[in-house]
């Protein structure tokens, strides 16, 4: 083999770079899509109890008056607390449209660095591929650098043996 230096050595090393870089990248969108549907869920929690304590007070304000007559300033406090649940509802709701939205693009991103890190990966293989193919012909030249050696001394040899 000869010792002479691949020309686009700087190039398959830049291209291994931008492909790592590429893969930390895409990682690290993964483990932010993960986050962000971590809080997804838990949004989705907070939203489903307050919903349940909000249909829990209605249903009981719905029983106590079917009990009883309620009095007016009963009926207006009752009143103030189911509207406090409803709006607490919506703010959770709020809360879990905004997360999803996040997520969506958090979705986003893993795709795009996806779609980037195996951009990388095949630039990086088409420089490997020529890396290839220039070792074979490396190998090939010394092979045939060899063999015209050994032509030379055995025909020196043998002009050396003719009378």
């Amino acid at each position: 083999m000869t010792s002479e230096a691949y020309e686009l050595q700087v190039l398959l090393e830049l291209r291994q770079g931008e492909r790592e870089q590429a893969e930390a990248v895409f990682a690290e969108a993964v483990a932010g899509l993960e986050r962000v549907r971590q809080r997804v869920r838990e949004a989705q929690r907070v939203w489903e109890s307050r919903e349940a304590k909000r249909r829990q007070g209605a249903q009981d304000f719905d029983a106590r008056a079917r009990q009883k007559g309620l009095a007016l300033g009963e009926l207006q406090t009752m009143d103030r607390y189911l509207e406090g649940l409803r709006y607490q509802c919506s703010e959770a709701q709020e809360e879990l449209a905004r997360v999803q939205e996040e997520e969506r693009v958090a979705q986003r991103q893993v795709h795009a660095a996806q779609r980037a890190m195996q951009g990388a990966i095949s630039a990086l293989k088409a420089v490997e591929s020529h890396h290839e193919t220039w070792q074979d012909e490396q190998k090939t030249r010394a092979r045939r650098r060899a063999e015209m050696q050994m032509d030379e001394i055995a025909t020196r040899l043998w002009r050396e043996q003719q009378p």
